[in-house]
């Protein structure tokens, strides 16, 4: 009997790690209404669009601010959503308006400043390799040197 709840709490811990995995980092993460919302709304969905590309963008940068810059997007996709019920309950075109193309303008400078960063931190990371490689490839040419010297005496 002890064996078979081990086993069921073995499989019940697997069943909850795989659903886990299968949803993705917790970071890009969306509620199911927003992602229902988006099928209807297309300015919601280049929101969630640019939200997971911003999202991607500050896990493989790995930035500390992450959490905090997604906290404030999802705040514009929050205000987003309320507008998409609105035009819902009145019975308005699912377009879009002028708030929310500003609101995805805001997203897109945002997704464009991380980028620009993300770019100078990788070219940064870039040159200090090359450094790097550049004083190994003197001192093996040294030791490659010193080398010959002895051989040939």
């Amino acid at each position: 009997m002890l064996t078979r709840l081990i086993i069921l709490g073995l499989l019940a811990a697997a069943a909850i790690y795989g659903w886990n995995v299968w949803r993705g980092p917790k970071l890009l993460r969306v509620p199911l209404v927003w992602s229902s919302m988006s099928r209807r709304h297309t300015d919601l969905a280049e929101a969630l669009r640019l939200r997971k590309a911003i999202g991607l963008l500050l896990i493989q940068a790995k930035d500390a601010r992450a959490e905090r810059i997604l906290k404030e997007v999802d705040l514009v996709i929050r205000s987003l959503v309320q507008l998409a019920k609105v035009r819902d309950s009145r019975g308005v075109s699912s377009d879009g308006d002028t708030t929310s193309a500003a609101a995805l303008e805001e997203l897109e400078a945002l997704y464009s400043q991380l980028t620009v960063e993300s770019n100078e931190q990788t070219q940064d990371r870039l040159d200090t390799i090359r450094e790097r490689l550049a004083e190994r490839t003197v001192e093996l040419k040294a030791s490659v040197d010193v080398r010959k010297e002895i051989n040939d005496s």
